[in-house]
């Protein structure tokens, strides 16, 4: 399946291929049917090339949104995860506490020995809410990083194709400058073939 790219490999070899004139040795003749056809062809290309540039924008949203979605889904779980601890830990304390209240009630001598359990619950707790947020916050970095990550992807295929786009736009925009001229293409000291 031809491409722009070959369709513009076609117009070089046209020009290359072209019988020098007799006045000069700089200028060439061109058949005005084979040029006006290849021109044709690239131009019949560029609406592919169009449609492919708004396929790689739509995998590039595509792409943000899957990654907003992966960070959204991490940071439920961290949350969940967070209130699970917390709950375990609340659970905890209070267990604690009542079997500390039953302690103090039935033997005097063991109430500081159950306080001692219900600081360490709390400390429990405390610890237990501080490591949540730990969790949360590297989630969160974690979710930056990976969306920047692939905006910083997606925006290279972007500009990578924009300059591929913008040579082709430049090669059709010569080609029709030239088609408007007298029916003999004459060309001064053309370039080789990739250099503007």
């Amino acid at each position: 399946m031809a491409d722009v790219q070959s369709s513009l490999d076609e117009l070089v070899d046209l020009v290359e291929d072209a019988k020098q004139s007799f006045l000069s040795s700089s200028m060439c003749k061109i058949d005005r049917r084979e040029l006006l056809g290849a021109l044709e062809s690239l131009r019949e290309l560029l609406p592919a090339e169009l449609v492919e540039a708004r396929g790689l924008l739509a995998e590039r949203q595509h792409l943000l949104e899957s990654g907003q979605a992966q960070a959204a889904e991490v940071v439920a779980r961290a949350r969940a995860e967070a209130d699970h601890i917390r709950t375990q830990a609340t659970e905890e304390a209070r267990r604690t506490a009542e079997q500390g209240r039953r302690e103090a009630d039935r033997v005097l001598a063991a109430a500081q020995d159950e306080r001692e359990l219900l600081v360490r619950a709390e400390y429990v707790l405390i610890e237990a809410d501080r490591r949540a947020e730990r969790v949360l916050e590297g989630v969160r970095e974690e979710s930056r990083r990976t969306r920047a990550e692939i905006e910083d992807w997606a925006d290279g295929r972007l500009a990578q194709f924009e300059m591929a786009l913008n040579r082709t736009l430049d090669q059709v925009r010569r080609g029709r400058e030239r088609l408007r001229g007298p029916s003999e293409v004459v060309l001064d000291d053309p370039a080789p073939y990739g250099v503007t």
